[in-house]
């Protein structure tokens, strides 16, 4: 539009002066210069003065300043065709009615031309045309976008907004005191420090907010990539051109972007946690001020974001407690009620052995039941005692080459009972050659034999299951597969956790601690190998696959077995004086009696100063020693008769709950022979007790 056709009806009157003063313009020509001229020039304020064709008639020094523009490139130019960009904006509304109604308006705009915000005051002059004091607000608009942007960002993260919903808060208010000329975006850097991932850019086009979902880090991955690598502000003024941008070019033009500059966001700890872009679509380069705001609002940025870390992180810590809480009480209510399974039949079969009515069948299978129901509490106790001392690193494997086939197949042994008394079909198919790999035998038995276990336990009677063993690649892969109860899909994720239950525990049928497939993940990965688990959901069965690493040569163990002895029964008994300590009294008495059994002579003591004086006059040549006694304990006890010339030569035999690698190495240098892990197996100690040397 051109000056004429903006002509408004001029007027006698006064303008309205500065701090509330009026002055008088004078009624002939518009020569401000010759009458207020000096005082006009003065002002600190920038001055502006149009004819009513809108036509520059003054332009003070301050105001040359301000607009970027000498005055005589102003004088006799109309507005519009000095700053077109302002055409049909509201700054060009209130203007019009300003001309026309003679009337004052104060207003603050964004000037896009110049890049600032000013504070403008328009007001009637007397020759028909309008004046214009205005000065430059931008530094207070930056302080009151980083103010506001700040208090609202905080607001939400209290209030536990989503991050991206802080996020966008800030970006807008840098885009706001840009008079929304300026696209921000926020992207975070991933844990590893290699991509970029898209943070929040609420007014970006949708396909360019697509594209910075995942951004690498480094050369011509534009200037969000490169100060992600460097900690740098980078500025690219025309992306058109810029070799930096050789990745992402095409992407920025087509949405027509063509600057750009970023910022990095450090942590308080000076980490880099992402970068705070500016975007925009002319060729710009930022003013001080620009950069300014930015480097104020990343400070808040990276507060939100360690807040939302910490709070997520405590979110995770506390939801952990709780599934650990729940899984304790879920835990102790199946001990609880596995350790009653075993004593109700132990109850009543010493019912019976006391019956003068039971048959000697009866009391025959009454003992057997008793040692059966013996071993599976024992078996409840060393799973326990396995899970903890996998889980803190205490346990070693005595790794050999062995055959697969075998392996499996001692497991399948001991699972078989359970799957015949089930009636379940066992499908098996082997690898056409033979597979070997470095394992520990006796652990790797165990692996196969829990998930079979779970295979048979939790199908229906008359089900089936598949195992198969194969080689891909170096690996053998290990399945084993059933038609039972399967797995929901909230469960996947945690069936290798401990204590994890498919149901309800108490509603359990089959028994067990919850603890076997922890074991088996952890004996898993001790052996270098990895297992999966899935199904297709509850009722549809359940497929767990192992992967173990095929052994690449031959290898001989690598440290001998533990405590390896014969538990057949030794052929011949030889006569020893065993003094038998622990202060437990039934302990003491019935391995008294099993040692009495065997034709031994036996005495009896429960504690370290009675077990003393007692060998004194006894001289036992087999002292059977409880570690963990009250007051001197089993240790100390030892330590104290090898050093007295009358038991140089007894053997010392350890009977403790504990089997861990460290109590056996204290146990051999406070002088036992042996270490035995109770309940001690009767035929074993008995064999023990055979093969000492006949000077004992």
């Amino acid at each position: 539009m051109q000056g004429g056709s903006r002509n408004a009806a001029a007027g006698p009157g006064q303008a309205q002066g500065f701090g509330g003063a009026k002055r008088q313009v004078g009624n002939t020509g518009y020569g401000f210069m010759d009458e207020t001229g000096n005082v006009l020039e003065s002002l600190t304020e920038a001055f502006v003065a149009l004819d009513p064709e809108w036509r520059y008639i003054y332009v003070n020094a301050h105001a040359e300043k301000i607009l970027r523009m000498p005055r005589a490139v102003l004088l006799g130019k109309s507005l519009w065709d000095s700053f077109p960009d302002i055409s049909g904006s509201s700054f060009d509304m209130k203007c019009r009615r300003a001309m026309v109604e003679r009337v004052s308006i104060r207003m603050e705009m964004f000037h896009k031309t110049i890049g600032v915000w000013l504070e403008i005051n328009v007001f009637p002059l007397q020759c028909g045309g309008l004046g214009f004091a205005f000065h430059d607000i931008s530094t207070r608009k930056r302080v009151d976008a980083i103010i506001e942007g700040q208090r609202q960002a905080l607001e939400l993260s209290v209030g536990g907004a989503p991050l991206e919903n802080i996020l966008n808060v800030i970006v807008r208010a840098v885009e706001a005191q840009s008079g929304h000329e300026a696209l921000g975006a926020i992207l975070l850097l991933d844990q590893d420090g290699g991509y970029l991932k898209y943070g929040a850019a609420p007014s970006l086009p949708a396909g360019y907010r697509k594209a910075l979902e995942s951004n690498a880090v480094g050369p011509g991955a534009g200037c969000c990539g490169m100060t992600a690598r460097t900690g740098k502000i980078t500025i690219a003024n025309d992306i058109a051109n810029d070799p930096r941008f050789s990745v992402w070019r095409n992407v920025a033009l087509e949405h027509d972007i063509k600057s750009c500059w970023s910022t990095p966001i450090f942590s308080t700890g000076g980490k880099i946690l992402g970068t705070f872009a500016i975007y925009y679509k002319k060729n710009r380069n930022p003013v001080p001020g620009d950069l300014e705001i930015v480097g104020y609002l990343t400070r808040t940025v990276a507060i939100i974001i360690e807040q939302k870390k910490q709070m997520l992180q405590r979110e995770r810590a506390e939801y952990a407690l709780k599934q650990a809480d729940r899984r304790k009480d879920e835990f102790l209510a199946i001990l609880a009620h596995e350790l009653r399974n075993p004593l109700a039949p132990i109850g009543n079969a010493i019912h019976i052995m006391r019956s003068s009515a039971a048959t000697p069948e009866m009391k025959a299978e009454a003992r057997d039941m008793i040692e059966r129901q013996t071993h599976q509490m024992a078996r409840l106790v060393d799973d326990l005692m396995d899970v903890s001392r996998i889980t803190r690193g205490k346990i070693a494997l005595r790794k050999q080459r062995i055959r697969l086939d075998d392996a499996v197949g001692n497991a399948i042994e001991t699972v078989r009972p359970l799957i015949e008394k089930s009636r379940h079909e066992l499908q098996i198919h082997f690898a056409p050659e033979p597979l070997y790999v470095h394992a520990d035998p006796t652990r790797i038995v165990q692996i196969f034999s829990n998930v079979l276990n779970n295979a048979a336990k939790y199908t229906t009677p008359g089900g089936q299951i598949w195992l198969s063993v194969e080689q891909i690649g170096g690996q053998a892969v290990i399945r084993i597969k059933d038609n039972g109860i399967g797995i929901p899909a909230n469960k996947i994720g945690s069936i290798f956790d401990m204590f994890s239950q498919v149901e309800n525990a108490l509603d359990r049928a089959h028994g067990g601690l919850g603890i076997g497939l922890t074991l088996v993940k952890n004996m898993v990965a001790m052996h270098e190998g990895r297992i999966e688990a899935r199904s297709d959901g509850e009722g549809k069965g359940s497929e767990f696959t192992i992967y173990l690493p095929l052994a690449k040569e031959d290898v001989n163990n690598l440290e001998e077995a533990e405590d390896n002895y014969d538990v057949s029964p030794a052929p011949g008994t030889r006569r020893h004086r065993i003094l038998v300590v622990d202060d437990n009294e039934a302990a003491a008495k019935t391995i008294g009696w099993m040692l009495e059994m065997y034709d031994h002579d036996v005495r009896l003591a429960h504690n370290g100063p009675t077990a003393i004086e007692i060998a004194k006059s006894y001289l036992p040549d087999v002292v059977l020693l409880d570690i963990g006694l009250p007051g001197m304990n089993g240790y100390e006890i030892c330590q104290a008769m090898k050093a007295m010339p009358e038991f140089k030569d007894a053997v010392f035999i350890a009977q403790t709950g504990w089997g861990q690698k460290e109590h056996r190495q204290r146990s051999h240098e406070a002088g036992f022979k042996y270490h035995l892990v109770k309940p001690v197996d009767a035929i074993l100690l008995q064999n023990i007790l055979t093969d000492m040397p006949e000077d004992v």
